[in-house]
């Protein structure tokens, strides 16, 4: 018998990183348009000319839609891509942590950081990982 695999099915901890994860991707395309329109937040460091603009711009829309295509597996219950995600929450916690210590903290260092660190607590979670695996499902 087919097990039944989707959103609905899904442990609440992957619900909270499914969620968590499209909340950031809204997060990114707002702060990109807002960099884009000329009124970017102090925090961000935008470059000046236009051609490094646009490729910032086309790595962190690239860099996004990989994510956010990612959750899509994740409430399919692919175990890969929990794994994926867990490495990704993970540098970017780490990343945020490394940058909070050498220059001093910012509102998108913590940010990350916490985005990063609840994301992976969320991944790690025994009952998201049984229903990931495969027969998870059934025990």
């Amino acid at each position: 018998m087919e097990e039944a695999r989707g959103f609905r099915d899904m442990p609440g901890a992957g619900k909270g990183a499914v969620a968590l994860i499209w909340v950031q991707t809204g997060l990114v395309a707002i702060l990109l348009c807002l960099g884009l329109s000329g009124s970017p937040p102090e925090e961000m460091q935008v470059p000046e000319s236009m051609g490094e603009l646009m490729l910032v711009a086309a790595v962190t829309v690239g860099l996004g839609g990989f994510i956010f295509a990612l959750s899509f597996p994740l409430i399919w219950g692919k175990n890969w891509a929990r794994i994926v995600l867990i490495l990704y929450y993970a540098i970017l916690a780490a990343a945020a942590l490394a940058s909070m210590v050498s220059q001093g903290t910012s509102g998108s260092d913590w940010r990350n950081l916490l985005l990063g660190s609840l994301a992976v607590l969320l991944l790690l979670n025994r009952r998201l990982k049984t229903w990931c695996t495969p027969g998870g499902a059934e025990r």
